[in-house]
């Protein structure tokens, strides 16, 4: 804890604890309580969509559906949000073999995943 937010955070409890007696002191367990408070994250959820809207697909499909999944199952997002956040990031040319596939255009995430890892591999 050198810098920002969190060297204030220490410096002020330092400044708050020290003088205490002994017995004063908090414990362990509740000075975590004191430190999640103040850093740990209030929405986790809102974290996540972050990252998930942060996510680019750099490579192979497959790659980018994994992470895309992980990120997502910790969102609040349903399923319409999830497919607009990852078409978002799909090349052009991949959403073009998709939406003109003979199946159609897919109707879920789960298609969209499938159909993007299928067309993608085909595509290389």
């Amino acid at each position: 804890m050198q810098e920002g937010a969190a060297e204030f955070w220490k410096d002020n409890k330092a400044r708050e604890i020290l003088p205490l007696a002994s017995d004063k002191v908090p414990t362990w367990e509740v000075f975590l309580k004191m430190f999640r408070e103040v850093f740990e994250l209030l929405d986790v959820a809102l974290n996540m969509q972050m990252k998930l809207r942060d996510l680019r697909m750099k490579e192979r499909a497959n790659e980018y559906c994994y992470k895309f999944n992980t990120l997502a199952d910790q969102t609040s997002y349903n399923d319409a949000a999830q497919i607009e956040v990852f078409q978002r990031e799909l090349p052009t040319s991949l959403i073009f073999k998709i939406m003109t596939r003979p199946e159609g255009k897919p109707m879920t995430i789960q298609d969209w995943m499938k159909a993007a890892i299928q067309c993608n591999e085909s595509f290389k």
